[in-house]
């Protein structure tokens, strides 16, 4: 997540694409389209492990479901971006884990 942070630095919380937004795909985003959400899932589910109460796995569930639904509403604002070029890096980059989803 660190590294996904350093190596596009218009992260933000909210969806848009400033004047002279480039397409990230390099770095971590060669490996996921999303690292940055994934490395937040990731944290989630390594508290519910460390502190196993229902609370936790509930919150982990919701938080899974809500980065989905952020990431494919971002992939819409991309390809309406970058078109065939984000078209072609989502056919080679899985939205969060590698070669699987």
């Amino acid at each position: 997540m660190s590294w996904a942070l350093e190596y596009f630095r218009s992260w933000r919380f909210r969806a848009k694409l400033d004047a002279g937004h480039q397409l990230a795909t390099g770095g971590p985003f060669r490996l996921l389209r999303h690292p940055i959400y994934m490395g937040l899932n990731l944290l989630a589910i390594g508290s519910a492990i460390w502190v196993p109460t229902p609370l936790l796995w509930t919150a982990v569930g919701v938080m899974l479901i809500g980065s989905d639904l952020r990431a494919r509403g971002e992939e819409r604002v991309l390809l309406a971006a970058f078109g065939d070029a984000y078209r072609e890096y989502c056919a080679r980059t899985r939205r969060f884990v590698p070669g699987v989803y």
